[in-house]
């Protein structure tokens, strides 16, 4: 006959101890969690870090903004062992990394050709800011971050502002006409590219629209520029070249 099997627990209570009355709890007192709180009461914005950086500009990348042709800036991001740039004691040097940048054609834009209106009272002028509580974020004065939260806005009025003063100042040239036919070749293509999804998804109607106006701002800084008479092209010099005789 086999035998029952063995329970897990014992089969018997443990031993009675008696009641604990309130009287014999033990002792408390209230607990309020400390929490680190921020100069004024504000949560750091959540906008994704991004590095301190010049803007630099190049003869060829335009785009349109507001229907108006703008730069198509591009970065010079300033942090050791990026684009050449090194650290020498605690001090970034990047004449290495602006050489590279201005034997392709690019012009870096001082980081204070910044309009006088755009520089707040008591501050040296900038187009950087670092956003209170984030010194790991860099970013333009045109572009709005706000407290505990990712959502970014750009300020469209105040960043055409900074195009044209930098196009007053001497900072960057007007586009030339062949930069403008070489953006309108890019939106015609772009606009084709629309054209053909809209008209499967109603979805792309707005991107389209968009397409479309943009292109009719490119076709007439074209016809504008072409009013003004041909553009001259580079020049070579007159000297014969020293080049070896095949044959």
């Amino acid at each position: 006959m086999s035998k029952p099997p063995i329970p897990p627990f014992a089969s018997e209570p443990p031993p009675f101890l008696g009641r604990v009355g309130a009287s014999e709890e033990a002792g408390r007192e209230g607990f309020i969690p400390e929490l680190r709180t921020l100069a004024g009461g504000e949560p750091p914005t959540r906008v994704v870090a991004c590095p301190p950086f010049f803007l630099r500009v190049h003869p060829e990348r335009w785009t349109v903004c507001a229907d108006q042709v703008v730069p198509e800036f591009g970065r010079l991001v300033v942090q050791a062992g990026v684009n050449g740039a090194s650290d020498l004691g605690g001090r970034l040097d990047v004449n290495d990394a602006r050489g590279n940048a201005e034997r392709k054609d690019w012009r870096i834009i001082p980081v204070d050709a910044v309009p006088p209106e755009h520089v707040p009272a008591g501050q040296r002028p900038s187009y950087l800011y670092r956003p209170k509580g984030r010194p790991d974020v860099h970013l333009l004065i045109y572009t709005k971050c706000y407290p505990g939260s990712d959502r970014i806005e750009q300020d469209t009025a105040g960043y055409l502002r900074f195009c044209a003063y930098l196009q007053e100042r001497g900072y960057i040239e007007r586009p030339r006409l062949y930069a403008l036919r070489k953006l309108n070749d890019k939106l015609v293509h772009q606009h084709a590219e629309l054209s053909s999804k809209a008209a499967e998804h109603p979805a792309y109607a707005g991107a389209l629209a968009l397409a479309t106006r943009q292109l009719a701002v490119v076709q007439a800084a074209i016809e504008a520029r072409e009013a003004e008479g041909p553009e001259s092209p580079a020049s070579g010099a007159g000297d014969a070249l020293d080049m070896p005789v095949l044959g």
